[in-house]
């Protein structure tokens, strides 16, 4: 079942302005409030427009970058901590303190799932804005995951709540998009963003016709799911990935809320390292390859890092199981992003390891992970 290209000849004078109150937290739930923000079909639709947010967490994090765009835009916020009673007081007390009362609630990406107290607050209903095409990737990190699974069409798809499962309510809308080859987790959450922005126009402009329209959703049984990815997911353990893989999931979470990373020894305890991007390292003619990775072919194992020698544009490869991936910056963590250069300097140079012609490090595999006090090779 899709619902796709259904339109209503119904003028948005029907539809009664809404207050609303929405709900999110990263890159995606950004883009579908902008595209809410500058809706010019119906421009008249949301009188009132306040918002909730996770806490702010790391710097440049995708809910510090939401929570600066609610700040740049001067929106209505509430910051949502751990416990649902302040938040339920809130809403219940605007009346009282002279605001509009809320309609309707907007979810777009939360992280926590909202209890039926909440989604009782709101006479018109909550919309859930959900970045798939239901019901295949449902769950928190369909992003993610339609990337990794390689996946070439997606979409959003717009939901009533349901008050019994997380994303489980009937379907309003829904509709495609193409995912690029290239799409990594901000791109696409930029791309279903605006769709599912657009989308929520349309729903709110004609809000009676699309509920009273609504569909359940196809069965489940064979769809795929998004589970939320978790530290232990995201990880690099190099002796498990190949090029491919490891490319893609650096493109599927870097930016995310969980950033992929891999684990470098230093001074015999463990640092997490994070990579801006990841490169496969397959053309055996250019002269990086040739001079480089050629001479170490055959006795480097997975996880195992090289770079070009001090002077040159460096870069930093990491051998795979099947080749070698390589970026030019990386950021360890508690620390300031960097190129490549300055990592060999500030991080490497520091352990007086000889550099050119030897692996000076290695990244942890499996075998590290499970053996936390092995020595690392050199």
């Amino acid at each position: 079942m899709r619902i796709l290209s259904r339109r209503f000849f119904v003028t948005a004078a029907s539809s009664k302005p809404y207050s609303v109150l929405f709900f999110g937290s990263d890159e995606f739930s950004k883009s579908t409030l902008s595209s809410l923000l500058g809706n010019t079909k119906y421009p008249e639709i949301v009188k009132r427009l306040a918002t909730v947010g996770t806490g702010v967490g790391r710097t440049n994090g995708p809910a510090d970058m939401f929570h600066r765009y609610l700040k740049q835009k001067k929106l209505e916020k509430y910051t949502f901590r751990t416990n649902f009673k302040p938040l339920e007081k809130f809403i219940k007390e605007q009346e009282e303190k002279g605001y509009d009362p809320f309609d309707l609630g907007v979810i777009a990406s939360f992280p926590k799932v909202i209890p039926n107290s909440i989604l009782n607050l709101f006479p018109k209903g909550v919309i859930v804005v959900h970045p798939s095409l239901v019901p295949n990737y449902l769950g928190g990190s369909p992003i993610e995951h339609q990337i990794l699974n390689s996946e070439t069409k997606g979409g959003v798809s717009i939901l009533e709540a349901s008050r019994d499962k997380p994303d489980r309510g009937k379907v309003l809308l829904m509709k495609e998009c193409r995912i690029g080859a290239t799409d990594d987790y901000l791109e696409l959450s930029n791309k279903c963003g605006r769709l599912g922005g657009e989308a929520l126009v349309e729903v709110l402009g004609n809000l009676e016709e699309f509920l009273a329209n609504a569909q359940d959703q196809p069965a489940s049984d064979n769809a795929i799911r998004a589970p939320t990815i978790e530290k232990e997911d995201a990880i690099f353990l190099w002796d498990k990935l190949t090029m491919e893989k490891a490319v893609r999931k650096q493109m599927a979470l870097y930016g995310s809320n969980m950033p992929g990373f891999t684990k470098f020894k230093r001074n015999n305890a463990w640092q997490y390292v994070y990579f801006d991007h990841l490169k496969p390292e397959n053309d055996e003619s250019s002269e990086y390859y040739k001079k480089i990775l050629a001479p170490v072919e055959g006795k480097a194992v997975p996880g195992d890092i090289h770079w070009k020698k001090r002077g040159e544009n460096t870069k930093l490869s990491i051998r795979c199981t099947d080749g070698w991936v390589s970026t030019e910056r990386i950021k360890v963590e508690h620390e300031r992003a960097n190129s490549i250069g300055n990592f060999i300097e500030e991080q490497l140079r520091k352990e007086h390891f000889e550099i050119e012609g030897k692996f000076v490090h290695k990244f942890a595999d499996s075998k590290d992970i499970v053996e936390y006090e092995r020595k690392v090779n050199i």
